[in-house]
């Protein structure tokens, strides 16, 4: 739904005529929903939190839940069904159901009011705080959205958008805040990588994600200083819960960059040591040049590779597992970012394309981007019983970036900078008995790292080495009720900064510092009737500047920009209150958020105008000219919301419409920040008829529409060019199946984007002086699963 654009309003007409002519269609073809997929969740009534080990029936159809609590298994024929869910130590639960109910909202188990001589409850990690203000997004949105990076799948949930420095280097972005200000925890681990640059993408491999969740407060109170704007939560698939043996195998193409990529997924059970369970995925990613309407984006590629290994093995009374990933990219930086003179760069922001274009190819040229994070992770659970469990985690991360520019002589193939990043962590956490009102949650974390730049590359580092050292504690309580549930946290953090470096004149710079912050949060959360609920999070959080915020003066190469930090950067100080009201029954789902933030000393980097001449300030360097960015800062005033409505008025029939606005100002100046996303909306028309064939599953057929705004909320005095990009619409048109086959199941799916192949900027691109966006791109994806 989201790179499609539209061009005349007689094609938008015409396609709404096309939707009126097939809803009749939608009608007769919703009789049952018999060889579709139903996918249900289990919750604790008290608690509220997901049920691992649940015995799931439909008639004769029989399934367990995993450890979020969802089971998946085939709806019968007919438009109702019997369904009995039972678990040791619950109360059956038996209903006689339509699909829509059982899918509408979770299920609730309760507790049996029995005796036992000791009865132990773990539950998993990744569960769902229910005060907190999140969004996890759905398997059927992962399927569509397979093959694309971690910004592009996130831009599928509300209040999500992203940035980028041309085609291929994207950063997710949360309420307006992007790289340091959000977490990203893969796996269970803090993401630990250069994720200051604006052109240094997440260093994951999105398309072995199964599970993926954002949380829109200010969550710094588990997860760290740091979480200003939010946190993203995502794993692979888990462990599995019965001892046998499965895998999956899926391919994937497209057709803008000429792209394939496999990605492959099998797990089982040592039969010789009881309890020991492993699962091994791998995946890769060939594209070459991205095409807009109108033109190649020479020196585009993408080279990715991706492998997990996870091991576990559980006991009566613990749990202990093993994780390890490996990711490595090699990413073409645009060429026609680099410019040669000041006249040509003045020339390329009035053109705004670039002037001399080569035949698409594969291959990858300077500049470029290679990137290799390799993670470890050991952890355990003890569970005391009434005591509550005991939780412990340490984990090492190893980042390694190599930026690549067009040099002439003996260091034309050595990187013009390398960085190398080691990061060492432990976590000790708390949580009591789970089955009481009033419950505590503990904890403990220490972060160590080091970061070394490469010697051998001829050049001034843009950031110092260094050494940083960060301590964490934090306590957590909650009162759980039926209707409501309150929670209370309080964090206090404290980090040690050492960097050296030198500049180009030979001169010392660095030195030590020392930052330290409280951090708290309040939320609460109230049920009101059986299909609504609100939720309220209002939390403090703090940032110690990065390293480049204070100490960078170089070029930036991925992002084509001349950086200067400023030493004496103070840390931020965010004030964040969301707010989320949401109702759900079978015809409609309706959740609203709206949010402010108030940051104290927000630091941002901008283009300068050169006081001497009134154009753009540049750095002339052999490399080419380049814009100077600076860093600054100043109060800030964030607020906005986002809307997501789905009406479904037929079984096979559902309509999603889906809006985000951000306002962000600066205090001082009463201006405006750049790089602030823009207002979007989208809609999406699905049908998804059953069909008279048995071997088939699941047939759906989606129309989707994308409108975003001009964004007239900026600076043209800070920026290069008075104008931002015009609005743009963009239309998509998808269609999968799923069928049985053999033992397993076989899922293919077929996807246009930008489908009218239009010529369009997005405004959050910083390339968006130098070229357009992508173009018209047909993605498809095969699937098999045992």
């Amino acid at each position: 739904m989201r790179n499609i654009r539209y061009t005349s309003s007689k094609q938008g007409c015409s396609l709404l005529l096309l939707l009126l002519f097939l809803l009749p269609l939608g009608m007769l073809s919703a009789q049952n929903r018999g060889g579709q997929e139903l996918e249900v969740r289990i919750l604790e009534a008290e608690s509220q939190e997901p049920i691992p080990g649940v015995v799931v029936r439909l008639e004769e159809n029989h399934s367990i839940t995993n450890q979020q609590g969802i089971a998946r298994i085939a709806w019968p024929s007919g438009r109702k069904a019997h369904l009995i869910v039972h678990a040791v130590g619950y109360q059956e639960e038996q209903r006689i159901l339509a699909y829509e109910e059982a899918t509408s909202r979770p299920l609730t188990l309760y507790l049996k009011n029995i005796e036992l001589e000791e009865v132990v409850v773990t539950t998993d990690k990744r569960k769902r705080e229910r005060t907190t203000v999140s969004v996890r997004m759905s398997q059927a949105q992962l399927k569509e959205n397979v093959g694309k990076n971690l910004a592009q799948i996130l831009q599928q949930i509300p209040g999500m958008s992203s940035i980028s420095s041309g085609a291929t280097i994207m950063k997710p972005v949360i309420q307006g805040m992007h790289s340091s200000r959000i977490l990203l925890i893969n796996n269970g681990v803090r993401q630990e990588g250069q994720q200051w640059g604006a052109d240094h993408a997440p260093e994951v491999d999105a398309s072995s994600v199964t599970d993926m969740e954002v949380i829109k407060g200010a969550e710094s109170i588990r997860y760290g200083a740091g979480a200003i704007g939010g946190v993203i939560l995502m794993n692979t698939a888990t462990l599995p819960e019965e001892d046998k043996w499965g895998g999956k195998l899926q391919l994937k193409g497209a057709s803008n960059a000429r792209s394939w990529g496999v990605n492959a997924d099998t797990y089982g059970t040592f039969k010789t040591i009881e309890g020991v369970k492993w699962r091994l995925q791998a995946s890769s990613l060939y594209a070459g040049d991205y095409r807009t309407a109108a033109y190649v984006l020479n020196n585009t590629g993408v080279r990715e590779m991706g492998a997990t290994l996870a091991m576990g093995i559980k006991r009566k009374r613990f749990e202990a597992d093993a994780f390890a990933s490996l990711y490595h990219a090699r990413l073409g930086v645009f060429y026609g970012a680099h410019i040669g003179t000041l006249d040509d760069l003045l020339a390329r922001f009035e053109a705004g394309r670039p002037v001399n274009v080569a035949p698409a190819s594969y291959a990858i040229h300077n500049p470029k981007q290679e990137v290799l994070h390799i993670i470890g992770r050991l952890s355990g659970l003890y569970s005391m019983g009434i005591g509550g469990v005991l939780r412990m985690q340490y984990d090492v991360q190893s980042n390694v970036r190599d930026e690549y520019e067009n040099r002439p002589g003996r260091f034309r193939y050595a990187p013009s900078m390398g960085l190398f990043l080691t990061t060492h962590s432990g976590h000790l956490s708390w949580e009591s008995d789970k089955h009481v009102p009033l419950r505590f949650i503990a904890g403990t974390s220490l972060i160590f790292q080091q970061n070394a730049n490469r010697n051998d590359t001829g050049s001034i580092p843009l950031i110092p080495n260094f050494g940083a050292f960060s301590w964490g504690g934090y306590g957590i309580a909650k009162y759980v009720q039926k209707s409501y549930e309150l929670e209370a946290g309080v964090r206090y953090d404290y980090k040690y900064l050492e960097a050296k470096g030198y500049d180009d004149l030979g001169m010392f710079y660095g030195g030590e510092t020392h930052f330290k912050s409280p951090s708290f949060s309040l939320s609460a959360m109230r049920r009101i009737g059986d299909n609504t609920s609100f939720s309220s999070n209002l939390g403090l959080a703090w940032r110690a500047p990065d390293v480049n915020e204070l100490y960078s003066k170089g070029l930036h190469h991925g992002a084509a920009s001349y950086e200067i930090g400023d030493a004496h950067l103070a840390p931020e100080a965010a004030w964040k209150w969301n707010n989320e009201l949401s109702y759900s029954s079978r015809l409609l789902s309706l959740t609203t958020t709206f949010f402010t933030q108030w940051i104290k000393n927000y630091i941002y980097d901008a283009p300068q105008i050169d006081p001497a001449t009134g154009g753009p300030e540049v750095k002339e360097l052999l490399a080419g000219v380049f814009p100077v960015f600076r860093y600054r800062q100043a109060n800030a005033l964030f607020y906005g919301g986002d809307v997501s409505l789905l009406l479904q008025p037929l079984e096979a029939l559902s309509y999603r419409l889906e809006g985000q606005w951000i306002r962000a100002i600066n205090r001082e100046t009463k201006g405006f920040f750049p790089y602030i996303p823009s207002d979007r909306y989208s809609q999406r028309i699905e049908w998804s008829p059953t069909l008279p064939i048995k071997q088939i599953k699941q047939l759906s057929l989606s129309l989707e529409h994308l409108y975003v705004t001009q964004q007239k909320r900026f600076d043209p005095e800070i920026d290069f060019i008075p104008q931002t990009p015009p609005a743009y619409h963009l239309f998509g048109l998808s269609i999968g199946t799923s069928l049985h086959w053999g033992r397993g199941l076989f899922e293919i799916r077929l996807k246009g984007e930008n489908i009218f192949n239009h010529l369009y900027k997005e405004y959050t691109n910083r390339f968006r002086y130098y070229a357009h966006e992508k173009g018209r791109d047909i993605q498809l994806s095969l699937s098999y699963t045992l």
